[in-house]
This record gives C-alpha cells, structure tokens and sequence, in this order.
C-alpha cells in the first residue's frame, strides 16, 4: 500500500514537472519571437481596434470547433466519451505544444492528457495522428485549390512544387488502406499479432472529417479579413475573402509542415508576406503579419484560459449539486 502511494505521489509530481516544461518552452519561444519586432513600426500605422477586436472574437469562436473534430474522430474508433469539457481542455493544453519545435508535443499532448482521463491510449494515439494529419491535409487542398483559380501572378514554381508534393504524401498517408496497413504492421510487431477491427480507419471518417475542416478553414477567413481591414480601410473583404482564405490555409499547413518551426513561426509569416505583397504595400504587409501572429497567439491563451475556467466552473456546480443532494 505505501509502494503504491509513493508511486502515485511520484507520478502525479512527474505530471507537474512535464507541464511546466512544455510551458516553459511555450514562453521562451513566444517571448524570443516577439522581443525581435519593431513594434514601433506597428505603433505608427492607425489600427481599427473595434474590426481587430472582432477578428479576436470570431477566431476564439473558431478555435473551439477543433476539439469537437477530435472527439469526433475518437468517438469514429468507438471511444466513449463521459465529459467532453475534460477533453476540451486537454486539446487546449496540446494546442499550445504547436508553439514547441518538433510539433510532437501538439499530437503527444492529446495522447498524454487523454491518457489521464482514462481514454484508450490506442485510440487517442491513432485519433490525435489522424486529427492533425487531416487538419494539415484539408487546409492544404484548400489552399492549393484556392490559389490555383487565382495566385494573384505571385505562386512561384519551389512553392508549387513543395505544396502539391506535400498534399501527395498526406493524401497517401492518411487514405484508409495505407494507414490501417501501416498501422497492423506496425502493431504486428510489437505484440505479434494483428490490431482488433475497431480500430481501423473508415473512408466515412476521413470524409466527414476533411469536410469539417474545411468548413473551419472557410470560416477562418473572417477573422483574417478583418486584421487586414484593421490595418487598411481600403481593403475590400468581399472580393478579396477567398483569396485570404487561400493564403492563410495554404500558410498555415506550410508552417506546420515546418517540423522545427514553432508553430510556423516565421515560415506561415514567410508566405503570407509572398502573397500579400500582391494586395498592400510592403509597410502594411508587416503590420498584418505582426497583428496576424499577436492575434493568433492571444487567441491561443485565451483558448486554453476558457477551457480550463469553463471546467472548473463545471466542477464547482457538479460539486453544489451532489451536496444539494445529500
């Protein structure tokens, strides 16, 4: 009995320890990213704050429809799901490993904080891979058909090149029969023999998962048009949403195909400057992209500041009503 306490006491402090690396990494590179801006040059250009303020709005809005793909995803494998605001909150903390270099902390957050929650690590494992694949593949495709129909004359060939062979290798990888091969093989391996059917991936799934996405995606485009509006009066949202659309799709799946960039950083910024140079002078164009990060970044916070008082507010009202009962 005491063994199993000083192993609970050890695992629970392990925990801790973890977490507060993965956040200290998050500062560290949030920090480095931002010491480095001219923010004086962003000072100097006249922001609408009401339109930025909106664009904060609808891309908060936005961020929680990722979590729902994901239980949806795990729920495809047959994982029961007891409370989906726990896992809301655990996709909120493994959002913020995007920002750690490798991109293994977003997918093996999921797994890790599922884990906790008494979720199959299988089905976590194999949901959080697919979930981040597919999201990274749908925005892709987006993107590259969006810009295809109208590149503004700025798609250069490297660019094409790397876009389209990316969404190849994707497409192979995350197809039903490639993966669940891959997968049996795999699982073949280590325990010597083959993976229960449950847990194959079904064409149905990765349908109505890539068309979640890109109804996120498409939705996305408004907070986007909005920081461009902020900046530039001018700008028209209208004629220009699919071409933004586009672009920060297409950006947004580079940057995480970036492995070692912390969540894009600098590689997402390093397209949309190519693109948007084809719509605002160069002075604006760094203004958006700095808002554009700030924005993002503050969303992300925000995101997993709302998840974790969303969940204790719960806790503290299923708390009131046991006592209530007895």
């Amino acid at each position: 009995m005491n063994l199993d306490k000083k192993n609970s006491f050890k695992n629970k402090y392990l925990k801790k320890i973890i977490l507060l690396f993965c956040y200290a990494i998050v500062v560290s590179v949030l920090v480095r990213y931002f010491w480095n801006i001219d923010w004086q040059k962003l000072f100097d250009i006249e922001v609408d704050m009401k339109i930025l303020c909106s664009a904060v709005f609808f891309m908060l809005v936005i961020k929680f429809f990722y979590p729902t793909i994901w239980v949806f995803i795990l729920k495809e494998f047959g994982q029961k799901i007891n409370n989906y605001w726990e896992l809301n909150f655990v996709y909120a903390k493994a959002w913020l490993g995007r920002y750690v270099p490798g991109k293994i902390a977003w997918i093996g957050g999921k797994i890790f904080f599922g884990s906790q929650q008494g979720l199959d690590v299988k089905i976590l494992t194999f949901g959080s891979l697919l979930e981040s694949i597919i999201q990274v593949t749908a925005n892709l495709a987006l993107g590259l058909f969006v810009i295809s129909i109208n590149d503004k004359g700025v798609l250069g060939p490297s660019l094409t090149f790397f876009s389209f062979a990316s969404l190849i290798l994707l497409l192979i990888s995350i197809s039903p029969p490639f993966f669940n091969r891959v997968v049996n093989i795999s699982y073949k391996f280590l325990k010597k023999k083959d993976i229960d059917d449950k847990y194959k991936f079904r064409f149905g799934t990765l349908l109505k998962t890539c068309v979640m996405f890109l109804f996120v995606s498409i939705f996305l485009g408004v907070p986007f048009t909005l920081i461009c509006k902020s900046v530039s009066p001018a700008f028209d949202i209208i004629s220009n949403f699919f071409f933004i659309v586009g672009v920060s799709s297409l950006a947004g799946s580079i940057g995480i195909l970036a492995v070692f960039a912390p969540s894009g950083l600098g590689v997402r910024e390093g397209v949309l400057a190519v693109f948007f140079s084809a719509l605002f002078p160069k002075e604006i164009v760094l203004v958006i992209l700095i808002l554009m990060r700030l924005v993002v970044t503050v969303v992300d916070l925000f995101f997993f500041l709302i998840s974790k008082g969303i969940l204790v507010i719960i806790k503290k009202r299923s708390i009131s009503e046991n006592l209530l009962h007895e």
